[in-house]
């Protein structure tokens, strides 16, 4: 019994995760499993034993998730576009028994996500090409230093004997690392 509710289990877990819609996020605790009995089939010398699980998954819009856990975490946080590059990372516990959560009073499911979650605001990299466009190499620290939210930058202009950035913004890539 308890090997077929782990492959059940297992087998549910993947299916979600394939099934994600877009713009959602699914944490493996929010699933739900009601296991029916095992049923039994005997022919001759053998018997096949196999049960049956009644899913229900609990997905999340990932941008608003994002938004609430960014305004509980971050004291100086005032709606900027940001991700959590380890959202799946999280451990999501429900606060009540799994047996007592009632699926059709979503407003009073109760849970808990923990886990040490990594920032990453979104950088306008049209804006940052704009502002670097046709600048002197030296200029690069006071622009980025106007731009919020970025930890540490460099800049690397070919040719290598250049001074100045090119003045078409196509010319210019923005990598974003969030390390």
């Amino acid at each position: 019994r308890t090997a077929l509710r782990d492959e059940l289990r297992t087998t549910a877990v993947e299916k979600a995760r394939a099934e994600i819609p877009a713009g959602m996020t699914f944490f493996p605790g929010s699933l739900i499993l009601k296991y029916a009995e095992p049923t039994q089939e005997s022919k001759g010398d053998s018997a096949t034993i196999s049960m049956s699980a009644t899913v229900s998954v609990f997905f999340f819009d990932t941008a608003l998730l994002t938004q609430k856990i960014a305004e509980i975490g971050l004291k100086d946080y005032k709606d900027e576009p940001v991700i959590i590059s380890n959202m799946q990372s999280l451990v999501f516990t429900f606060l009540d028994p799994v047996d007592n959560v009632v699926l059709s009073d979503l407003l009073n499911v109760k849970f808990s996500l923990k886990g040490t979650t990594a920032f990453v605001w979104n950088v306008d990299t049209e804006k940052l090409r704009s502002e670097l466009a046709g600048k002197n190499k030296k200029d690069f620290e006071k622009v980025i230093s106007s731009l919020a939210h970025i930890k540490k930058a460099s800049m690397n202009i070919s040719p290598f004997w250049s001074n100045v950035v090119p003045s078409n913004t196509k010319k210019i890539t923005v990598k974003i690392l969030d390390k």
